[in-house]
């Protein structure tokens, strides 16, 4: 497959790769990935959960939440 479509250097691990940040991308956790990969979930953590943004955004919300809402006062 990698021959036909001239992807060089031809090595599966390119697309296991890729269907690994794919699948954080869309929100699948990191047992579920390691699980479809066959590994264990530390070593998803190190080598397919870098920076996603999605995923980032995710986590930013959920320290949002846990910001203090200001109490707002009326003034006249």
């Amino acid at each position: 497959m990698c021959k036909a479509a001239k992807i060089l250097p031809d090595h599966p691990h390119r697309f296991r790769h890729t269907l690994a940040a794919d699948l954080l991308l869309k929100g699948a956790s990191v047992e579920d990935v390691a699980a479809i990969l066959g590994n264990s979930p530390a070593v998803v953590i190190k080598y397919y959960s870098q920076w996603i943004r999605g995923r980032q955004d995710r986590l930013d919300a959920f320290l949002e939440k846990t910001w203090e809402q200001p109490q707002l006062v009326r003034v006249k």
